[in-house]
């Protein structure tokens, strides 16, 4: 029998693991669960959506399997095993090449809908050029330690690490960042218009920030200690919050649309505004006029009864139709 792992070695290369499969079980099923919801209530999307949420949930099941594997082979086939400890196994690397793909697949996506909504191609192109490099970045940190699986060597990740998680972490606080100052940009008089304007600023803000804390964490607790998986623990859950950051954009189309029509209802006949189109969403708002039933004559026409044509006037009323003639401002 193998000789037992000291409890502190056990803490730091198979409890942060746990602690991280556990939190990504629990948000692969939470991105489940939102991956129904799309499908049931967009499914007249374009097959270029619906491809894309289906290469990102193949991707995220990939990597939560391969992270169950992980806990699998440290805690049951090879526990208390020094050697296997002090070994990375073939799980480490699948998460690193499916985590960044799939913030590679959800950043572009964010920079389609920035690039449809104001037609900036330079500042698109930055933006696609910071992911491409995320994304070599987190290959580049896999095929090293497929190459080197000491945790001895780790050290030699480094470099790959740090172009990958700055990089990731940079691209989705300037994507974030020009969302916002576009939302910003935008000026209506109207205050259910400017009301939804700061609920969209403010789910970009925390959509975009959430994955960057993240990658943030993971890059400072893996310089401060590159033979812990800490950072691989909180790495985890990153290809999970990628994929629900776009789940949460499509699926909260519809819970604006449910407000601005509440909205709507509540006030009837009151102007709201214009059609407004940002992050993919767009909000048609209209202006509800009433009109006469038939053109009332004028005084003179009153005061003419020598015109047979006219006949008796007292069939005239004051009252406005029911009709309603929606004005697309």
């Amino acid at each position: 029998m193998a000789p037992t792992a000291p409890l502190e070695q056990l803490n730091k290369v198979i409890g942060a693991l746990m602690l991280g499969t556990f939190v990504n079980s629990m948000l692969y099923m939470l991105e489940i669960l939102e991956v129904i919801k799309y499908y049931k209530w967009f499914s007249k999307d374009s097959k270029t959506i619906k491809t894309c949420i289906f290469t990102l949930v193949l991707l995220d099941t990939t990597c939560t399997f391969a992270e169950w594997a992980c806990i699998y082979l440290y805690g049951v086939t090879h526990w208390g095993d020094l050697a296997y400890l002090g070994y990375q196994n073939l799980a480490i690397p699948i998460y690193a090449y499916t985590t960044g793909i799939t913030g590679f697949i959800v950043q572009n996506f964010l920079i389609s809908r920035y690039y449809k909504l104001t037609n900036r191609r330079y500042v698109c192109v930055t933006l696609v050029l910071m992911s491409m490099a995320a994304t070599v970045g987190a290959v580049w940190s896999g095929t090293r330690i497929l190459m080197v699986t000491d945790y001895a060597h780790r050290n030699l990740v480094v470099h790959a690490a740090i172009l990958w998680l700055v990089s990731s972490a940079a691209t989705d606080i300037s994507i974030a960042a020009a969302l916002v100052l576009q939302l910003h940009s935008v000026k209506s008089a109207f205050r259910e218009t400017r009301s939804l304007i700061r609920r969209l600023i403010f789910h970009t803000i925390r959509t975009g920030s959430l994955t960057t804390s993240v990658a943030i964490c993971v890059l400072v607790t893996f310089l401060i200690d590159t033979n812990a998986n800490i950072c691989t623990g909180l790495a985890f859950t990153l290809g999970r919050l990628y994929t629900l950051t776009i789940l949460f954009n499509l699926n909260n189309r519809r819970i604006l649309k449910d407000g601005v029509e509440s909205g709507s209802a509540r006030n009837n006949n009151t102007p709201t505004g214009a059609d407004i189109s940002l992050h993919g969403i767009t909000v048609h708002r209209t202006a509800i006029v009433h009109i006469d039933d038939e053109q009332a004559p004028s005084k003179h026409e009153m005061d003419d009864k020598r015109t047979p044509d006219y006949g008796p006037f007292n069939n005239y009323s004051n009252s406005h139709s029911d009709e309603t003639v929606m004005v697309k401002k």
